[in-house]
């Protein structure tokens, strides 16, 4: 390491030196008070397990964030970690301390049982270690003009979040609600909700039903949704109201852009109130366990195979790794296991993530035999992690 210490974890003493680190190669998080500011979840005293750095002469050179998440799927918890403030002395860069950063941070992902990792950033830096694109999310660019023409009368009363405890509840109550999130204590409620940069709204009709959303923006002229949640019965006359209350209260501001888990019972809406809308690949994704993922996810897989009446068996291998997992459908029933089946399905590290947690079906992006045609019905495997929860 050429004078370089191993990875290792901060400690306390060390923290401000790491912030310190942080805020120089992130410089546009100034704008929201810093990155203890914007990613507290990030950087908590008591979890200083999570920040990894490598040191020169006492001095923190490189860190890598590893944070674990219960990501909730279908009422089941699955172990994963995001991969957050990558970060490299200016000064100490070539070295490849990333590089036995990101290492030291897989080892310590496979030792937790973690069953996959995520990260934004770069394609090409961290395809090298495994991450890919993947997930699925909708994304609406709402303006004035997409709102048309609103009738002036407010019948919802809109304010801002008041960090207290009857807000937070407020908030809770309504994203517990959601299929697909990250679970969260109070104290993650509480620090995710007062981001830097964040701007909650909450929202009631006559009947005290709440709504809210969660909003950050580098400027005035647009605003990004990383986080909603609407009253069952919320309909587009609402949602008009909403958005043109926004507009007429943020004078400079030109479009606001939503985003959507892929499967949620409100995009329906958002397109009659949208000039545009695109499917994206929110994250980079890096599958650590391959086995016990498909088996987390075992229950949505049934109901898939319940709904298509699929039937089939595969083998999936990830290349040059002894990650092996098989699967056997077969229309009201599943079986996910270690037994080889006889068609065995080969694939680098990279187009497994694409053909279990990528954008489209299977065959859209691989050439499969028949025989294989099934897991069309089955792949992508759906969740969601909300861009509030981000790291």
């Amino acid at each position: 390491m050429n004078k370089f210490t191993y990875p290792m974890e901060v400690n306390k003493s060390e923290f401000s030196q790491l912030l310190k680190l942080v805020n120089i190669c992130f410089p546009k998080d100034s704008i929201s008070g810093g990155m203890l500011a914007r990613w507290p979840h990030c950087y908590q005293k008591n979890k200083l397990e999570n920040n990894n750095i490598i040191k020169k002469e006492n001095k923190i050179v490189a860190h890598v964030g590893c944070i674990p998440q219960e990501l909730i799927i279908d009422n089941s918890n699955i172990h994963i970690a995001g991969i957050s403030g990558v970060a490299t002395d200016p000064k100490y860069r070539g070295h490849g301390l990333m590089k036995e950063l990101l290492r030291y941070c897989i080892t310590k992902m496979k030792k937790d049982k973690v069953l996959f990792s995520y990260l934004s950033g770069d394609r090409q830096r961290y395809n090298y270690f495994g991450w890919e694109n993947a997930g699925r999310e909708w994304v609406f660019n709402i303006t004035v003009r997409s709102l048309g023409s609103q009738d002036k009368q407010m019948d919802l009363m809109i304010r801002d979040f008041r960090n207290n405890k009857t807000d937070i509840d407020i908030v809770k109550s309504i994203h517990e609600q959601e299929k697909y999130k990250i679970k969260r204590d109070n104290n993650l409620y509480r620090l995710l909700l007062n981001r830097g940069g964040n701007k909650v709204y909450l929202i009631s009709d006559n009947k005290k039903n709440w709504s809210y959303l969660v909003i950050k923006s580098d400027d005035n002229k647009v605003f990004y949704i990383t986080e909603y949640g609407f009253k069952f019965n919320t309909d587009k006359k609402d949602l008009i109201q909403i958005f043109s209350y926004i507009f007429e209260t943020n004078k400079e501001l030109e479009k606001i852009v939503l985003f959507s888990p892929y499967r949620h019972r409100m995009n329906k809406m958002f397109t009659e109130i949208s000039a545009s809308w695109y499917i994206s690949t929110p994250w980079m994704l890096k599958i650590i366990d391959l086995p016990a993922l498909l088996k987390s996810f075992s229950s949505q897989i049934k109901i898939k195979t319940i709904l298509t009446r699929s039937k089939g068996e595969v083998t999936l291998q990830i290349r040059n790794t002894d990650q092996e997992v098989s699967m056997f459908l077969d229309c009201d029933s599943i079986k996910i296991c270690n037994i080889r089946t006889k068609n065995i399905l080969v694939l680098t590290e990279l187009e497994m993530v694409r053909l279990i947690l990528g954008l489209s079906a299977p065959n859209t992006v691989f050439n499969l035999n028949k025989k294989l045609s099934f897991l069309d019905n089955i792949f992508p495997l759906d969740f969601y992690i909300w861009h509030n929860d981000s790291v």
